[in-house]
């Protein structure tokens, strides 16, 4: 199965293309936990654009958008909720 994956970290954030277990693309994105994530929503759709348009053929039937990320982070007060991994089926 093709996937889109988006990895969300505190200094960065990974997006890729997937084919079963081997990695296609990978784009990285800085991010900055104290900003937030709404600033870089309007980025998520530039980096997902950018590992679509450079694995060409390779991105023809993608079934499945996963987003993974080590918890949620609230940066006052300082609050942190589990690890929370999904995918989704398009």
């Amino acid at each position: 199965m093709k996937a889109l994956a988006i990895d969300l970290g505190g200094t960065h954030a990974a997006f890729a293309l997937v084919d079963g277990a081997t990695l296609v693309h990978t784009e990285t994105l800085a991010t900055d936990r104290a900003k937030g994530l709404k600033p870089l929503l309007p980025k998520f759709k530039e980096m997902l654009g950018a590992v679509l348009a450079k694995t060409g053929p390779a991105r023809r039937n993608v079934s499945a958008l996963h987003w993974d990320s080590r918890g949620l982070w609230t940066p006052a007060p300082a609050r942190s909720c589990p690890r929370m991994p999904n995918t989704m089926t398009l």
